[in-house]
């Protein structure tokens, strides 16, 4: 489940998460997208690395500035996406303002929005099993899990490790211990969305032929 921690390589596909707060600390987990291939629910898919994470709080330019700061440390400025649990990114109790709004006016940007449709908590956690689960990678000829933390990036009271082997449900009540389930609810929701590795290249090659399709349809809209 854990790996010696090492630099995430520059073509790989940077990923994060964000669990927003308003009473407590946000959550924010940082990850990369290798290009291993692995099988879940019978498809190629590709292993998981996180590798960083920071606990925030404060007023929404200090929260900014320090995801901006750690996306430095590691050398890249803008991941394919930023994962936010989409009850937070409709609306907030701060002072009425939205989350994912706030975060788009400071240039946070990449912003996608959890699946929060019935039935997706009990999905969200087979398919974290199955990550968790040994999957032989014949680009590597190694076995080891779909997704795995950084020993040292990861660890720490409160942080992706600790809560992740501490995340189980209540015995009264059907939902988790709160202290321990941030990080683990950021690992579900990246997990349903099932992420494939993509270079910074393709992920051009993509944009630039969707914005190509859109002149043509302006073009053909104006004859």
């Amino acid at each position: 489940m854990f790996y010696d921690d090492f630099p995430i390589p520059k073509n790989w596909m940077h990923i994060e998460g964000i669990d927003p707060h308003d009473a407590r600390p946000t959550a924010f987990l940082y990850g990369a997208v290798a290009p291993e291939e692995i099988v879940i629910q019978g498809k190629t898919r590709n292993r998981i690395y996180w590798y960083d994470y920071l606990k925030l709080s404060g007023d929404m330019d200090n929260i900014v500035r320090q995801i901006k700061m750690k996306r430095e440390k590691h050398g890249y400025s803008k991941p394919a996406w930023v994962m936010m649990d989409a009850k937070y990114g409709e609306r907030t109790e701060m002072e009425g303002r939205c989350w994912e709004t706030e975060l788009r006016r400071r240039g946070l940007g990449y912003i996608r929005l959890s699946e929060s449709k019935p039935g997706d908590v009990e999905l969200g956690h087979k398919l974290v099993r199955e990550y968790l689960n040994m999957h032989h990678s014949t680009l590597l000829g190694k076995t080891k899990p779909g997704m795995l933390f950084a020993k040292n990036g990861c660890s720490g009271n409160g942080g992706p490790l600790h809560s992740m082997f501490n995340y189980q449900y209540k015995e009264d009540a059907d939902k988790p211990e709160e202290q321990f389930k941030d990080f683990p609810d950021i690992v579900r929701y990246v997990a349903i969305e099932q992420p494939m590795f993509r270079t910074q290249e393709s992920q051009a090659e993509v944009i630039n032929l969707i914005k190509e399709r859109m002149d043509r349809a302006i073009k053909v809209r104006r004859l």
